[in-house]
């Protein structure tokens, strides 16, 4: 199936799961960023950045939530757009692993400063690349028009 961006609320989104980004320390191996996730999210692994984990979803439509591991982001120089792709591909692993007929990403990084551009061309890249050999609904939700 093709994948699909649209502009909307993630909250809103019909999908077997939903991509949460999580921000975890500044490169390399994660230190107290990784503790608190771990506690956050029960993990019994703490979080790398590139890395993705899955959960039970507390609320929403979807059934599950995939937690993407990104770095915060540190100009560019730091290779965090090379983690982004990392991230969206072990995501997409898991949605594959899981079964999953769908499976919503946000825009990766646009909450934590990441620039759209880029941030847009890595994970729509490794979506394309992953989608093709599936049947399987992915979406790129951009935030809503107007926000």
């Amino acid at each position: 199936m093709p994948l699909e961006i649209v502009h909307a609320d993630m909250a809103e989104l019909k999908a077997d799961a939903l991509v949460v980004e999580v921000t975890v320390g500044r490169g390399g191996p994660i230190n107290q960023a990784a503790d608190k996730v771990k506690d956050v999210f029960g993990l019994d692994t703490p979080l790398e950045a590139g890395m993705a984990d899955i959960e039970l979803a507390k609320s929403g439509p979807a059934k599950f939530n995939i937690l993407a591991a990104l770095p915060a982001w540190q100009g560019g120089d730091a290779g965090e757009i090379k983690l982004l792709g990392e991230c969206c591909a072990n995501a997409m692993n898991l949605a594959r692993e899981f079964g999953f007929r769908s499976v919503a990403f946000p825009l990766l990084g646009a909450g934590s400063g990441y620039p759209e551009e880029p941030a847009l061309r890595m994970e729509k890249a490794v979506l394309d690349v992953a989608l093709v050999n599936d049947n399987m609904r992915v979406i790129i939700a951009l935030a809503p028009s107007g926000d």
